[in-house]
């Protein structure tokens, strides 16, 4: 079926005029749309269309093995974004779900990812998103950051604790003395503002068994 009962255009039809058009000449997509590679080839033959060189990417999973969904947790850029991830990390982090450069190699620049890419390399198998790597990464990335750009990076986040808020437009500079000391922590930019907050309240709440020293 090509056109439904109201003359409009089904997915496949509209996929491959669509992709003629704009003069694709390589489609990657998820291996869920395996089973419809070959009817699209039959439209671009009965079209005489050239077709385009197609890629099928393994499946995203979750921790528990089953496909990527919102009840994983964030799964929007956006959503990421507002919970402290650079995106130099998110980039890197995704490029190795399903794809590798030699198997050792974790951190790549963006540069890197495109001198390095190759089709031979991505897995047949599904690849699971795993969290736990995901900040060690973005933690990898932040403490790669100058202090300049640890600063400006995790100054929204500060500025929306309103203690540290407060100090930071009353006292910039003792903020920025602040935040080496807690660089090497941090995984994420939205940590910041609890690793830094006893720097701004005299009120500490801490168990005094753990100040004496073993």
């Amino acid at each position: 079926m090509l056109l439904k009962s109201d003359g409009y255009p089904t997915y496949h039809l509209a996929n491959v005029i669509d992709d003629h058009l704009m003069e694709i000449s390589h489609v990657l997509r998820a291996e869920e749309w395996l089973s419809s590679t070959p009817r699209h080839l039959l439209l671009y033959k009965a079209f005489g269309f050239e077709p385009p060189q197609f890629a099928h990417l393994p499946m995203i999973l979750g921790a528990d093995r089953a496909k990527l969904s919102k009840r994983h947790g964030a799964v929007s850029i956006t959503e990421y974004r507002e919970l402290g991830y650079l995106p130099e990390a998110m980039v890197n982090f995704l490029a190795l779900l399903g794809w590798s450069l030699d198997d050792r190699t974790e951190i790549l620049s963006r540069q890197g990812l495109i001198d390095n890419f190759s089709l031979e390399r991505v897995s047949r198998t599904a690849a699971v998103f795993n969290r736990d790597k995901l900040n060690w990464m973005n933690g990898v990335y932040i403490r790669s950051l100058t202090a300049e750009e640890f600063f400006e990076a995790a100054e929204p986040y500060l500025m929306t604790d309103r203690l540290v808020g407060e100090t930071l437009i009353a006292n910039e500079q003792y903020v920025r003395d602040i935040l080496p000391l807690i660089q090497e922590r941090a995984r994420t930019l939205a940590e910041v503002t609890e690793l830094t907050q006893f720097f701004f309240s005299d009120e500490l709440d801490y168990v005094p068994s753990l100040l004496i020293g073993k």
